[in-house]
Formats: structure tokens, sequence, C-alpha cells
């Protein structure tokens, strides 16, 4: 059969937005196939353009072997690992699609409210980054991202955190997106419990043990007192839901069945 060239869309919604409406030219019709990690991106929950493509939807898959499941409730800390502002605010029939900043503005005052330790490992850390500051007047523990940069350091980074606090662009959640990190699969495969900020991924996914999402400050200290509320289990949720909807032995065909789909 004919050879066929897939478009992988990793970071959906930027993408939609500027070629609709910053006419930048992402090649898309030299591609056959059109795959994204944001499971409502062509559908029409999604509040972005579909690009008159047919969309097919992954989740990203993980190796299980290579991300060993512990359980340790000495591990006190929820982390997450973010690069800051890569790309301003876009704007899409008047309305903003902002960035990660605006995500942890809604959830500055967190640590303080949940009582809880809260690290934030930020790519091309800057002591004196703008926009940090009321993080750190908020409790946050800020960190350079640089210091886990190979992949040993990463992973023992997640097997000392207690889970994964998921905070995204505010451009997500803006275009209900459905999408899905890769990170919280190597969180979940490690058996460390998620709290994401929903993209509306839930939709699709189970969610309640194991991965749990939050909308506002007020449901993210519920839903960290969830977590930690009945901790082991909700570890083993997070092991079983990787196992169940991210083990590549799983993800990898169905993404090779949606590659050959006409």
């Amino acid at each position: 059969s004919a050879a066929r060239r897939v478009f992988l869309d990793q970071d959906p919604v930027l993408i939609q937005l500027w070629q609709e409406e910053y006419a930048m030219d992402f090649n898309l019709k030299q591609h056959d196939v059109f795959v994204s990690t944001g499971l409502n991106i062509g559908t029409p929950y999604a509040r972005v353009p579909d690009l008159g493509v047919r969309w097919h939807h992954v989740l990203p898959p993980v190796v299980l072997e290579h991300w060993p499941f512990q359980i340790d409730p000495s591990c006190r800390r929820f982390t997450t690992v973010a690069t800051l502002s890569p790309f301003g605010d876009v704007y899409y029939r008047g309305e903003r699609y902002g960035t990660k900043h605006d995500g942890l503005r809604r959830v500055a005052d967190l640590p303080r409210r949940a009582k809880a330790e809260l690290e934030l490992a930020v790519k091309y850390y800057r002591e004196e980054e703008p926009g940090l500051s009321h993080l750190k007047d908020n409790g946050w523990i800020l960190s350079d991202a640089a210091r886990i940069g190979d992949l040993g350091e990463y992973q023992a980074y997640i097997r000392r955190s207690r889970g994964e606090l998921g905070i995204v662009q505010s451009a997500q959640v803006t275009a209900r997106s459905g999408w899905f990190s890769d990170r919280w699969s190597h969180y979940l495969a490690s058996g460390k419990p998620i709290l994401a900020q929903s993209t509306d991924f839930e939709r699709w996914l189970p969610t309640g043990r194991g991965i749990l999402t939050f909308n506002d400050v007020d449901e993210a200290v519920d839903g960290l007192a969830r977590i930690n509320g009945d901790y082991v289990a909700h570890c083993r949720a997070a092991r079983e839901f990787a196992e169940e909807y991210l083990d590549h032995g799983k993800v990898l065909p169905r993404f090779l069945e949606a590659c050959t789909a006409s």
C-alpha cells in the first residue's frame, strides 16, 4: 500500500488557532492522516476549528515496565513541571486564549488553602521570573526543571512525588480541547495520583479515582483532600488507569489503525 504521512498534534488549540486566525501554514495539505492528543478536537465539543480535516485521537502511550509501580505514603509533595509562556496569548473570534500563567494565577493560593506542599519545576527557571513572585508568596516551592533534565532524574523526581497537580495552558481550558498530557501518563504509570485542571478529557475517560479534575481553586482543595484521604487506593487506581488506557501495547495498535484509516 502507498505510504501515508501522519500529522500528530500533541499541543492542540494553538495550531488550530494560529492557522485559522493568523494564517500560519503548518503544511497540513501534505499529510494524509491527522491525530491529536486533544480528545475533543474535531468534535462539536471543542471551541476551535477542525481546519477542514478529520481528526483521530490518541492518548500518550507509556511502556509500563519502564515506570515501575510503587506506593510510598511518606512522599509529601505534589509536583509538576512547566514551561511558562513559550508563546503569547492568542485571540479567536474576539476571545482570549491564554497561557499557563493564567492557570497558575487561578490556583495561586492553593498551598495555603489546602495546607499542602506543592512544587513547580520550571523550565528555563529564573529567580526573577516575572509572574512567579505571587506563587512564592502563597507558599509554592519553585525549582529549576533543568535538574531533572535526563530520564533517570525525571523518573526519580516522579517517584519522590506524592502525585501531580496538573496545571494546563488556559487556552486548553477555554477551548475545551480534551487535551491529555504525556506527563500525566508518566505519573499515573508510576502509581502517582493526578489532580488535573479540566480540559474536558473526562468526557471520554473515567475520573474520580487515581485521576481527578478541577475547574477552580475550591475544587482543587477538595481534590487534594480526596486523594490524601484515601491515598493508597488512589495510587492503585492511578496505575490501573495507566494499564487500561495508556499501555503502549493497547494504545499503539489503535494509533496505527487510525493511521491506515480512510
